[in-house]
């Protein structure tokens, strides 16, 4: 696959503490999707920043993006709508926002995020829990936006609740995208100008790690079970890249 085969901007995130999972992933999203992400600095070291063979930008973000919310202590992550406007400012075509404990086991296609302005995951199916459904409908580990103005539009009232400081991420895009109704299941709607897309997270942010194309190793960093799964997909990616996407090619057979 050669180089700028995918047209959108891939981005993820990390400060000195995430930084760990970088060298693999930005091998693993070059070969899968033919391009270096662009990975935004939250607090790298500048020794790390160095190693990175991505290009690595830095934005201001709001001061308390790596707290935990006082209530129910999941963390912000206000500093990812200042990102992905970023990205969107570098390149209007489009942007893919991943996390940095993401994976992929197969390349995603352009054609598979439809001609939507904005594309998201809701909830896992194993994450459609009260204790998950508290900070949101929608998982915000991978996000799509367009560089279309209702894309830009929504952006730009998600940083500003964002910058309120009294809800996460996933809680303000949630709210903002309620419309929708998130949970109703994949399809592609359009709601006062915006065209939503809402992604299968079993394909395309699967916190399940069973039949992805995007695998998300949440907690991998506080995890050692989950960190160890993590280093078994990576070698398998490394030395059998083929292999791995025939398995969780065919594990998607059953999904409905």
């Amino acid at each position: 696959m050669g180089k700028r085969s995918f047209p959108y901007t891939v981005i993820t995130c990390a400060d000195a503490n995430f930084f760990h999972f970088l060298p693999a992933l930005e091998r693993n999203i070059e070969r899968k999707l033919g391009i270096l992400p662009v990975i935004y600095d939250l607090g790298m070291t500048a020794e790390q920043r160095a190693s990175l063979a991505s290009k690595v930008r830095s934005v201001p973000v709001p001061e308390a993006f790596g707290g935990a919310h006082p209530e129910h202590g999941f963390v912000m992550a206000t500093h990812k709508p200042a990102c992905i406007t970023d990205a969107l400012d570098c390149n209007p075509v489009g942007c893919l926002y991943a996390d940095a404990d993401t994976f992929l086991t197969a390349p995603v296609s352009a054609a598979e995020l439809g001609d939507a302005d904005v594309a998201v995951t809701p909830r896992h199916p194993r994450e459609r829990t009260p204790h998950h459904l508290v900070n949101g409908d929608l998982n915000s580990g991978v996000l799509f936006f367009s560089g279309r103005p209702p894309a830009r539009a929504l952006l730009a009232a998600w940083a500003e609740a964002c910058a309120e400081g009294q809800r996460t991420d996933q809680q303000a895009l949630s709210d903002l995208l309620a419309p929708f109704d998130l949970l109703a299941g994949p399809e592609e709607l359009a709601r006062d100008g915006l065209r939503l897309r809402k992604l299968d997270a079993r394909i395309y942010n699967d916190v399940g790690l069973r039949t992805g194309k995007i695998l998300h190793f949440k907690n991998a960093g506080r995890t050692p079970k989950v960190t160890r799964k993590l280093e078994r997909i990576r070698d398998l990616e490394a030395r059998h890249p083929l292999l791995l996407t025939a398995l969780f090619r065919l594990r998607r057979f059953g999904i409905r």
